[in-house]
């Protein structure tokens, strides 16, 4: 919106007049989706550039891709082979009344491979599956993929006047 906050300040920070920035009007319809879920074509929690991550939540997909909630389904998938990977979060075992077969799976690797070497960087995608079981690609994006724990340890620091409040999480977003 041009006048929410992060829009406000940009134009204040960049000297913009309210005039000099136009409101755009965009319609479009919204997919009724029975399952949403993101795509990285690397792995953003190992920084694994052979690795796709694909998470997904029945329904519609804002509070998945906003970090509000964890995926009810999570894959990694091999780039070169479609092998199916285990995952550490054991999100893909959760019972719930939709399951993600092995075809759709393909089907988003492929797309997934295509649009990769089309943008030729890791990219983090945003879809959804209507209740006719279409695929919709919502939004495409560079992914942004950090040094791996390979290439930087981290380094373990302690601070006796400051005990340790927690240890351990759950990626949300990156």
């Amino acid at each position: 919106s041009k006048y929410s906050a992060s829009a406000l300040s940009y134009r204040m920070h960049h000297g913009l007049d309210d005039l000099d920035t136009p409101m755009a009007v965009l319609v479009i319809e919204m997919v009724n989706a029975h399952l949403s879920g993101v795509l990285y074509t690397a792995d953003p929690l190992s920084g694994d550039l052979h690795t796709i991550r694909v998470s997904c939540v029945e329904g519609l997909g804002e509070d998945l891709v906003g970090g509000r909630v964890s995926p009810q389904h999570s894959y990694r998938l091999r780039k070169d082979s479609f092998e199916i990977l285990p995952t550490t979060e054991g999100a893909n075992s959760s019972p719930t009344t939709t399951s993600i077969d092995t075809a759709f799976l393909r089907e988003l690797w492929g797309y997934a491979l295509r649009l990769e070497e089309h943008f030729q960087r890791p990219l983090d995608m945003e879809w959804a599956v209507d209740h006719e079981n279409r695929l919709f690609l919502l939004q495409v994006r560079p992914l942004l993929i950090t040094e791996t724990a390979e290439e930087k340890p981290l380094l373990a620091v302690d601070y006796p006047q400051h005990p340790l409040l927690i240890d351990g999480g759950k990626c949300a977003a990156s």
